[in-house]
């Protein structure tokens, strides 16, 4: 009789060839040896593959300790039961230890799950040969924490080696212009470990940059590592121009400065920076983590971020994500460097701005195909990137500041000095709702103010007087009768803001539409050279 523990210097082999007149056993032992080598090969989850391995063998031991006391059709009746689980866990380790180096990480928590389940097959194989298994289980036990340590481990530094290894970052990058989601998995992965080695760390962040400050301690290990991985996250964001695939940016997120760059009543605008790539942080003012409507804010930001990550549209800005920076929530988006549309066209005089409001109808008119209403739109609200391209951007916000402030709608814009761009019906109705068709009349007013370089209703000084304009003598603007103005503004494009305009809001046209009537009217002055 064997020993009840498989000694570590017999193998399975060795044990199939002392038990050669036992077929049913060899066979055994044939496939927990190549059970044992594939096991050897895991290079994630180590202890749990050598624990595993150890079973195995332990389980071929209690198999050659019944063999020479059991007839052959007895024995081979109960080795057949546990040949099925032998042959399911030799192909599962054989799987695991086949992954690249790519996907043994990213699916490392799935050859955990494999693992377990290959081990809790095993036990209940124990069973079938009346195993003291109270004793397995005890064993398992004692290396838990083990385990716990060394997979933590292993995660490092395999991540590490992922994200610093010039072949597999090439490997993504490649994927990742075929469509592919290897870079994307990778750099969630990355802003993963940052965020829980974020929760590790003081509460002030290291990415933290306001001015001049103190010299700092040497770094922690946690800090160095976090250090070690946002570089090679910002390789990767440079290979591949991707958006943050975790939308929450804890950590990760830069402030320039000691002051805010531009501001509004809600909201104040600071340059930062995101892996290198420079962002705007809109940090919503009147919400402080103090504040009970903090977590309300939390709670609608973090279900606003899953359908605006959805968004993808070359005139829609490209949101990033959301920190909870110094106690204030900031929404993070790619920095235009041209700022917004009425900016660019006084320093670009010859733009056609007719083109610009393409594709601001453009952006909008996607927005509206998915369901997403702006309810604020004017030209500090349309921005133009480095290319020169218009950008949608804080679309649904006005919602999100309403919700959480508590505020009616028309208190909420108003206060924002959005008066002068409202439709009627936000105005006058007790509990409006932001529509396709009030962001068609406040396009057209954003249209009136780039052409004119001034606001809507640009003769009348107080927002009250042209509210009273607007509802209770349902006017619209006097058509602009400057020549500057008049070179871009002809009869069909006012007829197209007129529309826009109508009181009845089904009467206005679709975004769609509006869109197609002003590109062909853009296409006209570019083709006539005007």
């Amino acid at each position: 009789m064997f020993a009840s523990f498989v000694s570590p210097t017999i193998g399975a082999l060795e044990i199939a060839g002392s038990l050669c007149g036992v077929p049913y056993v060899q066979a055994a032992a044939t496939v927990i040896q190549g059970i044992t080598n594939a096991c050897n090969q895991v290079v994630v989850h180590k202890k749990k593959a050598k624990q595993l391995a150890q079973d195995c063998n332990l389980l071929l031991n209690v198999i050659s300790d019944h063999a020479t006391g059991l007839a052959g059709t007895e024995i081979g009746h109960v080795v057949d039961e546990v040949m099925g689980v032998l042959q399911m866990v030799n192909g599962r380790t054989h799987k695991f230890a086949s992954y690249s180096k790519f996907e043994r990480y990213l699916k490392m928590a799935q050859i955990q799950d494999g693992l377990d389940y290959c081990s809790a097959e095993v036990h209940r194989a124990y069973k079938k040969f009346n195993f003291d298994s109270d004793l397995i289980i005890h064993k398992n036990q004692h290396h838990t924490m083990q385990m716990i340590q060394a997979h933590t481990a292993g995660i490092k530094e395999t991540l590490l080696d992922l994200l610093t290894n010039q072949q597999e970052i090439t490997r993504a990058v490649q994927n990742h212009q075929a469509g592919g989601s290897m870079a994307r998995d990778l750099m969630r992965a990355g802003q993963e470990q940052m965020i829980r080695l974020e929760s590790n760390l003081p509460q002030e962040s290291f990415m933290v940059r306001p001015g001049a400050r103190p010299p700092s301690p040497p770094p922690s290990p946690a800090r160095t590592e976090q250090l070690q991985i946002q570089q090679a996250l910002m390789n990767l964001q440079r290979l591949t121009s991707m958006a943050p695939s975790i939308k929450i940016l804890d950590g990760q997120v830069t402030r320039e400065g000691d002051m805010a760059v531009a501001g509004g009543p809600y909201s104040d605008v600071w340059l930062g920076s995101w892996l290198g790539v420079k962002v705007a942080l809109k940090c919503l003012r009147m919400i402080e983590n103090a504040d009970s409507k903090f977590l309300k804010a939390e709670k609608r930001f973090e279900h606003e971020i899953t359908v605006w990550s959805k968004l993808k549209h070359e005139n829609v800005l490209t949101l990033y994500g959301v920190t909870n920076y110094y106690g204030a929530i900031h929404v993070v988006s790619p920095w235009q460097e041209h700022g917004n549309v009425l900016m660019y066209i006084n320093n670009n005089p010859d733009v056609n701005p007719v083109r610009l409001l393409t594709q601001a109808a453009n952006g909008i008119a996607y927005l509206h195909a998915q369901k997403v209403f702006h309810g604020n739109i004017k030209c500090s609200n349309i921005l133009v990137s480095a290319n020169g391209v218009v950008c949608i951007c804080d679309f649904g916000l006005t919602q999100v500041i309403e919700e959480v402030t508590g505020g009616s709608l028309s208190a909420t814009l108003t206060a924002a000095g959005s008066a002068r761009w409202l439709a009627p019906e936000l105005i006058q109705d007790e509990n409006p709702n932001i529509t396709a068709a009030s962001d068609v009349y406040g396009y057209a007013m954003a249209a009136l103010e780039l052409l004119t370089r001034k606001r809507p209703f640009a003769h009348r000084k107080r927002d009250v007087t042209v509210v009273n304009d607007v509802v209770n003598e349902r006017l619209t603007p006097p058509r602009p009768e400057e020549p500057e103005v008049k070179l871009w503004l002809n009869d069909e494009l006012w007829s197209i803001m007129l529309k826009c305009w109508s009181w009845e809001p089904a009467d206005r046209p679709a975004m769609a539409e509006v869109y197609t009537q002003v590109k062909a009217i853009a296409d006209y002055y570019d083709e006539h050279d005007l």
